[in-house]
């Protein structure tokens, strides 16, 4: 016989075996169940017997019930309850952050999404090029909502503090560049009138970027020596 740390709180062990030769773990305070769940052996019913019973006393006990939400939907109610208690500007980018998230992790349970599915998100943003600046900030929301959820008796713990964003940057998708023909530039040319078509043919033939030609100096040619000044 135990007892919690809570006088009126007196429990002890329920553990029972089922028809078929299982063992069924039924946690009570009192008079009340906290949860039930089945093992094919007994030692493991015992372990998650006694987890229960002590995450009770220390006030960290979640209802697996409550685990069963969608984690896509505990999401939806944390925004909702942030609203007004954040910046807008914030709400918003988190917002956009959290679409990112596949659906086919929304669609766990709250209580199934692993700090290892985590991680593996975060490692494939990075490989698909997302900044690990932007990956390290959708963990800091990520982990925002794990706090708030362990404080709603929604889940137990925030998985999310072992699920760390690796070193080093995203890897970058490369960009190709299509430049115009001489043909095409002389096309383009063609439709702008004065200053404006000695610059587009200027920086099409040289191939620099307008702040690159602004900081050019300005030089003049002497034909008679082919030298400039």
């Amino acid at each position: 016989r135990k007892e919690s740390s809570a006088a009126s709180d007196v429990y002890k062990r329920q553990i029972s075996k089922t028809p078929g030769g299982r063992w069924r773990a039924r946690p009570k305070v009192g008079r009340n169940v906290l949860a039930s769940r089945t093992f094919d052996r007994k030692g493991d019913a015992e372990k998650w017997h006694d987890a229960q019973i002590r995450a009770y006393d220390l006030g960290q006990f979640v209802d697996p019930k409550a685990g069963k939400e969608k984690l896509g939907s505990a999401l939806d109610r944390w925004m909702t309850a942030r609203a007004g208690t954040v910046a807008g500007s914030t709400l918003k980018a988190d917002k956009a952050l959290l679409r990112m998230l596949p659906t086919s992790l929304c669609n766990l349970p709250l209580a199934a999404a692993t700090a290892q599915q985590w991680e593996a998100l975060f490692v494939g943003k990075l490989q698909g090029g997302m900044a690990r600046s932007s990956v390290v900030r959708l963990r800091a929301v990520v982990s925002s909502f794990y706090t708030w959820a362990v404080r709603q008796k929604i889940a137990s713990e925030n998985v999310v503090k072992d699920a760390p964003v690796p070193k080093g940057t995203g890897i970058k998708k490369p960009h190709e560049v299509f430049p115009f023909t001489v043909d095409e530039l002389r096309a383009v040319v063609a439709d702008l009138d004065g200053n404006q078509a000695d610059v587009a043919l200027f920086l099409g033939l040289t191939g620099l970027r307008w702040g690159e030609m602004t900081a050019c100096l300005l030089y003049t040619s002497d034909a008679a020596d082919d030298s400039l000044r």
